[in-house]
């Protein structure tokens, strides 16, 4: 069951008290008289303010507009909708663990560093590296076949290219493109090269309210475990390309200066030789100490489906300009 692991109420209670901190009154008032504002270091966003909302509420820079603070892809399912913005690097990372479980196959898996570097160029077009390696502690894939410290890597290159921006109820559309590549224990990953596609499409309802959603497509390599006669798992079938469609929807609020959230459900969708549906629920925090450096917490699992899914994780993330002589913006 979700929330009776100690270590995560542990977790979630150490947020709470650092949101206690970022979030206090004294940390919510503007500028002082002479200081700098925050947003004369925030790099140039594929997104002017203020732009298009559904309410047409007016949005300035004194509110901390969340489309002007750094906005990365981490630590929900759904990316976002805007680039990093016009030679703006900005580097993502974090850890997570998650307990997964399925029919002959079972593990505990710890994901470090999840890192993802993404560079802007344009204001609607950056591309992007990601390099995540783990670690299977203890992995059973069928009765009587154990596997520990097993050591794996996923690294993947993609771009992401803003499509049209959002025109009231119309949403803003982006495209996403990747090429991943997996290497791990042969008895347990099926490595080579996987390509996928992705859309996402959202809506800014007011200046403290975004909806997202993403629908993606794939092509994981799988191994089919034959089962016996008796139904038990048997030899390994042969390895083949198969289809994962994947769909999402989070609703993202500003609820403080310093502190964002996040309510989302995600699924996957398998077709081929294997036959998978599994439909996942997540919640986050975001802790913004600048406006270019963000601290993330998540937890979340599976609410339906053969594979159960259980995960945690956290992440600091930051950014700057790519070309400037000057220490990097908010630092």
């Amino acid at each position: 069951m979700l929330g009776h692991h100690l270590p995560v109420r542990t977790t979630l209670l150490a947020l709470l008290s650092i949101c206690a901190t970022v979030t206090n009154p004294a940390h919510a008032q503007g500028p002082a008289e002479g200081a700098r504002s925050p947003h004369e270091d925030v790099p140039h966003l594929a997104i002017d303010s203020p732009r298009d909302n559904i309410i047409g509420e007016a949005i300035g820079d004194s509110s901390w507009d969340p489309l002007l603070i750094i906005n990365t892809d981490r630590p929900d399912f759904t990316d976002v909708l805007i680039t990093v913005g016009d030679g703006v690097w900005q580097l993502e990372s974090g850890y997570s663990f998650k307990r997964h479980r399925e029919p002959g196959a079972n593990y505990s898996r710890h994901q470090l560093p999840e890192g993802q570097m993404r560079l802007g160029v344009g204001k609607r077009f950056e591309f992007r590296v990601r390099f995540d390696g783990y670690l299977l502690p203890d992995a059973t894939w069928r009765p009587g076949a154990e596997r520990t410290n097993v050591l794996g890597a996923d690294s993947t290159v993609g771009f992401k290219w803003v499509a049209f921006e959002q025109q009231n109820w119309i949403p803003q559309l982006t495209l996403m493109g990747l090429l991943a590549y997996r290497y791990a224990d042969p008895d347990l990953v099926v490595s080579g090269l996987q390509p996928g596609l992705n859309a996402i499409y959202g809506w800014q309802i007011n200046k403290w309210l975004v909806f997202r959603a993403s629908t993606g497509l794939e092509f994981m390599r799988k191994q089919r475990i034959e089962p016996k006669a008796d139904g038990t798992p048997g030899d390994d079938g042969p390895v083949r390309s198969t289809p994962e469609i994947r769909q999402s929807l989070v609703a993202y609020w500003q609820i403080a200066k310093r502190l964002g959230a996040y309510t989302e459900w995600f699924a996957s969708f398998t077709r081929g030789d294997v036959h998978e549906d599994q439909h996942n629920v997540g919640v986050g925090l975001y802790i913004y100490l600048t406006p270019n450096v963000q601290l993330d917490l998540r937890y979340g699992g599976t609410v339906s489906g053969a594979v159960k899914d259980e995960f945690m994780g956290i992440g600091f993330s930051t950014r700057g300009h790519m070309f400037q002589s000057t220490p990097a913006p908010g630092h």
